[in-house]
């Protein structure tokens, strides 16, 4: 099939001018402050359970640290209301509370509990701990400081997202909050100060905001809820209490536990942050990654983007040869037994392997010429040279290829209404392409056949950067001269393997462990992109291709950021994945179920055998098609075959391809089973006659549904209607009579938290009166719904062949249509209330899913989707017979051959939070392109040119006055000049006015 191929690009952009003011320059710059300062502020807000979620009351704590450190010195506890929110009797429950109650300070002191007024709460406590340099704490800390301010404004800076008003009359400083993703916040305070000494206004420092949620995500990588969080941490959680909304004894009562627990939780994350001597401040870690670059930094090693200058091109021509990790389903929907395999830490393994740490901590680096040298190694290199630890040194070079039926990565929309994917399948282009040398050995072991190679070029690291010094790491003393991502796995193993460790403390630090080695590639390719006003000049380099455009955003480059590294890693990464394929069906004749970037679900049982599966080569005593099953002992044959390229201490690492935990119980290796739909969308489990046990299941293209009360199962860390829903589809692929839970009649909902100004403006649309205050209005980081409307396409209008689908009002454009509204759990509100199309501002209702009007929206069943969950096809493969992968394809999948058609270039590629998390990120998806300056007078518009699709080509040559012949080229995806798209365009407004005439005609609409 023909496609168009998306290549990564390196950007360079104009750098600002220097606007900087002089109330900016005038910062106050003091001394450095203390990892851990000496006073928090601990808060947590209570709120209305409607949808505007207005603050009703909070708790608060000043502590101070003991001798001890930890935050156990309360100095102060108190309640803070909201006086036009609570009523007259909820208030007289705090007052109550408080005259009835001490608080918490040392117990020689009865100091009282304090009751403020919002207002007297955020003017004589919060600003002056925030601006004193105390440590704003709170759970979900955006959420608790929108509650607390008294407006919401968008901020003036186009990187910034929101900035809150915090007193009515204005005079206090503004809260600048600006959210990355679903678990990183940016907070400052913006305002001016007199200094007296200097006689002139100051700018305020920026605060110390840290959000205990955020700290236990870089700890841990684990994005829990207040609940899970103390329950891991083996302390105090929440009272079992169900919020109310209203004032009351419990209410207080589960408020204070909160604080409580929020700031036991800070105290238990301040111990496991302080194992790491990084130069860092709890507030500032705001992933894994940035504890990965603070070590870095502790060691002395130097950012690549400080002490290596490589060309723009040559970012390019790495930036073009990076791909995401090989995620496949290679049997579809057939339940198979199978083993599970996983590399151990496959990143920081490979970097050992290929001494890409000399690279990174080396002086300088230097681009050799090396084709002859990469053409001899094509020739040469078998299965057998790959596991040689030697060879993988020769790997560190970039190669360009000439594809000719190479299997090598390719990211294209590999079905029409999909995004770009990256899958690992046969590629031709008639221009030469850029890949890293690891990518092109997969090829050459996976075909036998050495890619045709043009040019070859090796990245060698020179000397060793000055400056560079020892840390500790747990127990270990870590000179960074050494490998430090080979130590750091060692130690993760022994600090797994060390009784003398409180079982708490050793968990907690083999956890972050695992996270500080794997967390460490994603560095070498980390951007930003932000929006800039207007359009900015950009240079685009991509292998070979070098352009200038325009851009409506800028993609800014971490310090770390070096594409030469990052590209290698992935690779690397999929090289191993490739060894193992051809050891398990090259070698043994076996096969495999699926592949998901460093692991492998192998096709085995206890003995071995021969299994029925459509397409196999084998044949069944039925006349059925089979494949080969391999032994437990096969696989640990694999296994230990791997071992020759373990270059851990094996008393710390004694495999590196391991068989997972999953594969045993109690103690016994047992056999699983597997089955898989799509790339990332599987499960194991185990089958007793009409018994399902389901494990692990994946979430994905299911996390980011929302039902109302759902639970979270904490031993198979899936949701607990995600296992139910697993266990229903392999019943019914088993044959075995299973019911439906009875929320497969739900609609199918999504919730998403409002992060950007953008979702707000839209609820907002028919509340705009400025004279509305605050509390009566929908607010920053409240939740909202999204249905997903039904997009079956029922029938075909025959005059304008224009589908129609069955859950949009016949009047809207499929595209342009997604409609949200506040958050409820309430289902029958769902279809009482009005819902907005955010593209237009339009107000739209419900249908019942029984019934449907023309003029309302559909949602899909959970049913309904559901089936449609199970019939995805894996677009990136073949069925079995060599036709497209459909609905009801099952068996043994075949690599798809891609011919290369054309090319685009784009950035970061868009992160999909929603399929796991509720990022509104979904409903405004950002993936920069860039359009070469070559093809600019061609363009192509994918809605225009999908409307022209939905109708006849002699009609719209009729209507346009063009030939048949360019209205078919441009159906087919060849690209037109942009005075014919606006042709096109014009004919299709017409057209498209004169169908709506009609149907409000026929709906009986026009004459009203």
């Amino acid at each position: 099939m023909t496609k168009i191929i998306a290549l990564r690009a390196h950007t360079e952009f104009a750098a600002e001018p220097n606007k900087q003011t002089n109330e900016q320059n005038q910062r106050p710059r003091p001394t450095k402050p203390e990892k851990w300062p000496d006073v928090v502020l601990v808060f947590d807000c209570e709120t209305r359970i409607d949808e505007k979620q207005c603050l009703t009351f909070g708790v608060y704590r000043v502590v101070g640290r003991s001798s001890g450190g930890n935050y156990d010195d309360v100095r102060e506890e108190g309640f803070f209301y909201d006086p036009n929110e609570i009523s007259t009797s909820e208030l007289r429950q705090l007052q109550n509370f408080a005259a009835e109650n001490r608080a918490e300070t040392a117990k020689d002191v009865k100091d009282k509990l304090h009751v403020r007024t919002r207002k007297d709460f955020v003017e004589r406590v919060f600003f002056p701990l925030a601006v004193g340099g105390a440590l704003v704490v709170a759970f979900n800390l955006p959420f608790d400081v929108s509650r607390i301010a008294t407006d919401a404004r968008p901020a003036r800076r186009l990187t910034e997202d929101w900035s809150f008003v915090m007193t009515e009359e204005g005079y206090l400083p503004r809260i600048i909050v600006t959210r990355k993703d679903g678990r990183i916040a940016f907070f400052r305070i913006s305002g001016v100060r007199w200094d007296e000494e200097k006689e002139k206004f100051v700018r305020l420092p920026d605060g110390r905001f840290l959000d205990v949620r955020t700290l236990a995500w870089a700890l841990r990588n684990v994005s829990y809820s207040l609940k899970s969080l103390c329950k891991e941490l083996k302390i105090r959680g929440k009272l079992k209490h169900e919020p109310t909304g209203n004032v009351t004894l419990k209410e207080i009562l589960y408020a204070r536990q909160d604080v409580r627990a929020t700031l036991s939780a800070l105290n238990a994350l301040r111990v496991e942050f302080n194992d790491f001597p990084v130069d860092l401040k709890p507030e500032q870690a705001y992933s894994p990654a940035s504890i990965v670059k603070a070590y870095l930094e502790t060691m002395g090693v130097t950012p690549p983007s400080e002490k290596f200058q490589p060309s723009p091109r040559m970012h390019g021509i790495a930036a073009q040869a990076f791909y995401g990790g090989r995620a496949e389903c290679r049997i579809r929907r057939t339940a198979l037994p199978v083993v599970h395999t996983d590399f151990k830490s496959e990143y920081p393994t490979v970097i050992t392997l290929m001494g890409l740490w000399r690279l990174i901590t080396a002086k300088q680096i230097r681009i050799k010429e090396a084709t002859s040298e990469v053409r001899n190694i094509l020739q040469q290199v078998d299965l057998d040279r790959t596991f040689d630890p030697m060879f993988w040194h020769s790997l560190n070079c970039f190669v360009l290829v000439q594809p000719s039926n190479d299997v090598l990565p390719i990211r294209t929309a590999y079905e029409s209404n999909t995004g770009n994917n990256v899958g690992v399948n046969f590629l031709t282009s008639d221009k030469p392409l850029w890949f890293a040398l690891p990518d092109v050995i997969s090829s050459k072991i996976l075909t036998g056949k050495p890619p045709r190679i043009i040019r070859a070029i090796r990245v060698v690291g020179q000397g060793q950067q000055s400056g560079l010094k020892s840390t500790s790491l747990g127990n270990t003393r870590i000179d960074p001269r050494a490998d430090f991502f080979k130590i750091v796995i060692e130690t993760r193993e022994r600090v797994k393997q060390d009784t003398t460790l409180p079982e708490d403390r050793r968990k907690a630090l083999g956890y972050f462990l695992k996270i500080l080695a794997n967390a460490g590639y994603g560095i070498f390719i980390e951007t930003t992109p932000e929006p800039v006003s207007g359009r900015k000049q950009a240079d685009v380099f991509s292998g070979e291709i070098a352009f200038r455009t325009s851009s409506p955003f800028v993609e800014n480059k971490r310090d770390w950021y070096c594409p030469l590294v990052a590209s290698l890693i992935t690779a690397a990464g999929r090289l191993f994945l490739a060894m193992l394929e051809c050891c398990v069906v090259g070698e043994r004749g076996g096969n495999y179920l699926f592949a998901d970037t460093d692991s492998m679900a192998i096709v085995a049982t206890e003995n071995g055998g021969v299994l029925p599966c459509v397409g196999g080569s084998e044949h069944m005593s039925d006349g059925r098609d089979g494949i080969k099953a391999l032994s437990w002992v096969e696989v640990d044959d694999i296994a230990a075959q791997f071992n020759r390229l373990n270059l851990y201490d094996r008393d710390a690492v004694p495999k590196i391809l391991k068989v997972e935990d999953v594969n045993f119980g109690k103690k016994r290796r047992r056999q699983i089973n597997g089955y898989a739909i799509s790339a990332k969308r599987y499960t194991f489990f185990i089958r007793r006659r009409k018994n399902i046990t389901v494990i692990t299941p994946s979430e994905h293209g299911l996390g980011h549904i929302f039902l109302p009360n759902a639970k979270f199962d904490e031993t198979q860390g899936a949701k607990t209607w995600v296992i139910k829903v697993w266990r229903f589809l392999l019943g019914s692929a088993l044959g075995l009579k299973i019911r439906k839970a009875k929320f497969f009649t739900l609609p199918a909902m999504m919730r998403f938290a409002i992060t950007t100004s953008e979702v707000l403006k839209i609820l907002q649309k028919r509340q705009l009166d400025k004279k509305q205050s605050y509390s009566d209005r929908i607010k920053p980081f409240n939740f909202i719904l999204s249905p997903m409307i039904n997009n079956q396409v029922v029938a075909s209008d025959s005059r304008t062949e224009k589908t129609l689908k069955i859950g949009y009002p016949v009047f809207v454009d499929p595209d342009r249509f997604t409609l949200i509204a506040p958050f409820t759990e309430d289902v029958r509100r769902w279809y009482e209330s009005p819902w907005v199309n955010i593209h237009d501002g339009r107000l739209f209702y419900l249908a019942p899913l029984d019934r449907k009007q023309s003029f309302e929206a559909a949602p899909y069943s959970l049913d309904d989707l559901i089936d449609l969950y199970h019939a995805h096809p894996e677009y990136k493969s073949l069925a079995p017979d060599g036709t497209a992968c459909g609905a009801n394809t099952s068996g043994i999948l075949l690599r798809t051959s891609i011919v290369a058609t054309e090319f685009t270039y784009i950035g970061k590629e868009t992160d999909r939070k929603w399929e796991h998390e509720e990022d509104v990120s979904m409903l405004f998806p950002l993936l920069p392109m860039y359009r070469s300056d070559e093809t600019d007078r061609l363009v192509r518009d994918s809605s225009i040119q999908d409307r022209v699709r939905a109708r006849s080509i002699r009609r719209m040559s009729s209507k346009t006055g063009l030939s048949t012949r360019t209205i078919r080229a441009y159906r087919d995806g060849k690209r037109i000049r942009k005075a014919t798209l606006r042709r096109l365009e014009k004919a299709i407004m017409e057209l498209e006015i004169e169908e709506l005439s009609r149907r409000e005609e026929g709906l009986g609409l026009k004459s009203a």
